[in-house]
């Protein structure tokens, strides 16, 4: 355990499985673990042992803990340094196998599956006859088995980071399929080792999923049904149908619209599901003129009660994403999480409402995962925070965007690099939004919410800062597509503007930055306060 300090890496609220690994096995060696007795360790142990239990008490007590790497880490290493475990004791060295075993259902890294493998071979070798090492060597088997051909994919030397997916012309391996129901919608989510082309149809009471090149993972059987008891659905049927073809069956209770939308890092396909009711209950979208502000307030329905209560901010990428790089080296990812730390200060103290952030560390979260964070609280508003890039140096301002057909070519650039795909990619993304879109009546709510955010740009930043606003526009940003609430996405300066990013370096400036959308969300507020 390295012993500087460093900040604490979430790992996300969401269980994600590494291509080759069937869940169902890996959760049945789990419990299997978790179900035998626990051991107990003499008071002639030390304290240094105490402390390691309590701390595994403490981790399996809370799930916000088991959401951050450093936790596990923590536990693990007071295992580590116990005198104990250092003489090799069996059952010092199984909790720490452990503890690798039950990290990776939340890392999703086959490295840590790989550890606790190793701790298990350790115990089975020096107690090959006891029933301490009988145990160990039955996990041991049962991993080696999860983990398969895995091994060889994981190594480094083995992945071509050139060769993507569309050339290689392999087969992608399904290995896992996930699920979960909200009280609007269902999401199913299908694991993937690589992309993979879609075909989709519906007939009365079955969503069709087609995927060309697809294999199950070798773990599944040519059909794998998973119950499902939500409103919507009945169950999701995988079925192998060639040597190369998976065909997704999911079938439905009742069903309005759906949306199927293909992710990367990792690559999965994201299908979410809404009731005829659902459907029905959604406002109809906003008219758009040409210069793409709404049409006249008589045209659209009248929004439900809106009471803000809480609000979430986004700060663009993380982690391993750097977003955009300035010309002297400062990076997206650093600029929008301080912004929004200033936000988010500021919202608490003079709004006094509730904020919740979907990254308040340096930590990489994928795109859905914040969307689904944002609607699991129903949260009111959604700000995503960004800097922005151009092969222009020269090019600078300010734009709020909001969820919709690119208002311009440029649009669809900027979306395609925020939503980390290819522009062709963002393309085929808006013709999947764009049906939900003409009968959603946050789209209009969005457009109001942006152009709030506009003038407070212009009076608080623009006047003492003197750049363009270029605008508020339309654009397929992935981040906008499921919120179920008025959302925007700011880019706030260009980073690959000498000057702006220079701007960016200063904290008056980011105060300013974030001062300036203060406003915004202040005075959409107030708005909504008086049209109520």
């Amino acid at each position: 355990m390295a012993k500087a300090k460093r900040a604490p890496r979430r790992l996300g609220s969401l269980i994600h499985f590494t291509p080759f690994f069937n869940p169902l096995i890996l959760l049945m060696t789990i419990l299997a673990i978790l179900a035998a007795p626990p051991a107990i360790f003499p008071a002639s142990d030390g304290d240094d042992l105490k402390e390691a239990e309590s701390c595994r008490q403490s981790l399996k007590a809370s799930p916000e803990k088991k959401k951050i790497r450093t936790h596990w880490e923590r536990c693990i290493q007071k295992y580590k340094s116990s005198r104990p475990f250092m003489e090799n004791d069996g059952r010092t060295m199984m909790q720490v196998a452990r503890l690798y075993q039950e990290l990776y259902l939340y890392s999703n890294r086959p490295q840590d599956l790989k550890e606790a493998r190793d701790y298990y071979a350790a115990v089975a070798e020096r107690s090959a006859h006891a029933p301490l090492g009988k145990e160990a060597q039955r996990q041991v088997t049962r991993i080696e088995k999860l983990l398969g051909s895995a091994l060889a994919a994981d190594s480094p030397q083995e992945k071509s980071p050139e060769k993507g997916p569309a050339d290689s012309g392999e087969t992608a391996v399904v290995s896992n399929i996930r699920h979960w129901a909200y009280p609007d919608y269902t999401r199913v989510v299908i694991d993937l080792n690589r992309a993979v082309s879609v075909d989709v149809e519906k007939t009365s009471s079955v969503l069709i999923v087609r995927l060309p090149k697809a294999s199950l993972g070798e773990l599944f059987r040519k059909s794998h049904i998973i119950p499902v008891r939500d409103g919507t659905l009945k169950q999701i049927e995988a079925k192998q149908k060639e040597p190369d073809a998976i065909e997704l069956l999911l079938t439905f209770k009742q069903l309005g619209s759906y949306k199927v939308v293909p992710l990367s890092d990792p690559d999965r396909l994201v299908i979410d599901l809404f009731t005829k009711k659902q459907e029905t209950n959604r406002a109809t979208a906003e008219k758009e003129t040409q210069d793409g502000r709404a049409s006249a307030p008589s045209l659209l329905p009248s929004p439900p009660p809106f009471n803000v209560q809480m609000i979430v901010i986004d700060p663009g990428h993380g982690g391993k994403d750097p977003g955009a790089i300035g010309t002297s080296g400062l990076e997206e990812k650093e600029v929008v999480l301080d912004v929004s730390l200033r936000l988010r200060d500021l919202i608490q103290k003079r709004l006094k409402k509730k904020v919740v952030m979907t990254r308040d560390q340096d930590v990489f979260i994928p795109l859905d995962e914040r969307t689904l964070l944002a609607n699991s609280k129903k949260a009111d508003l959604f700000v995503s925070v960004h800097a922005n890039s151009s092969p222009k140096r020269n090019t600078q301002g300010i734009e709020v965007y909001f969820l919709g057909r690119a208002s311009d070519d440029r649009a669809i650039d900027v979306a395609a690099r925020e939503n980390a795909t290819s522009r062709k990619a963002t393309l085929n993304l808006q013709e999947v939004i764009l049906n939900d879109l003409e009968r959603d009546f946050n789209l209009n709510e969005s457009l109001e919410f942006a152009h709030f955010t506009e003038g407070a740009f212009v009076e608080h930043l623009i006047a003492k800062y003197p750049t363009s606003f270029l605008g508020v526009k339309r654009a397929p940003f992935y981040v906008l597509a499921n919120t179920h609430m008025p959302a925007i996405l700011a880019e706030i300066s260009f980073l690959t503007n000498p000057t702006e990013e220079k701007r960016l370096r200063s904290n008056s400036y980011r105060q300013k930055i974030a001062e300036s959308l203060f406003k915004g969300i202040e005075r959409y507020l107030d708005s909504v306060k008086t049209s109520s």
